[in-house]
């Protein structure tokens, strides 16, 4: 009986963790794209601003 509680208990902390390491990562790769594209707004920012 413990034994089929402890094994339940397990298969939701390996889902849980599952789900937690995929919005990490979703939340990375946005946080990246997002860091490209203001970087690219402010390059051409400064290049409008330099002519």
């Amino acid at each position: 009986m413990i034994q089929q509680i402890k094994q339940k208990y397990d298969e939701e902390y390996i889902l849980e963790n599952t789900r937690v390491n995929k919005s990490n990562t979703t939340r990375t790769v946005l946080a990246i794209i997002g860091g490209i594209i203001v970087l690219n707004l402010l390059w051409w920012i400064a290049i409008l601003c330099i002519r």
